[in-house]
């Protein structure tokens, strides 16, 4: 991602619904979560995201996709697919 994408992303964070929702959820579910793809971000989605920010420091710990965490995990997806 670029610096102007970086600074337009939208964060995402508990309450929030919607098809970017959906696609963190899928991208989660490819790195080993078990989020129901409904599109709403619910507790267990903070849960999830908080344990994946623990993982991979020094992420801050707080349950919401900012930039740097959906960077994280999509770098999670590639080294994954490496293996």
């Amino acid at each position: 991602m670029s610096k102007t994408n970086e600074l337009d992303f939208q964060e995402l964070s508990h309450g929030c619904e919607g098809s970017m929702v959906l696609i963190a959820q899928k991208m989660l579910n490819s790195i080993g979560y078990k989020l129901k793809e409904n599109g709403n971000f619910d507790e267990s989605m903070v849960h999830a995201v908080r344990d994946f920010q623990i993982e991979n420091s020094p992420l801050v710990v707080n349950g919401i996709i900012c930039s740097e965490t959906m960077i994280a995990i999509d770098s999670a997806i590639a080294i994954q697919k490496e293996r």
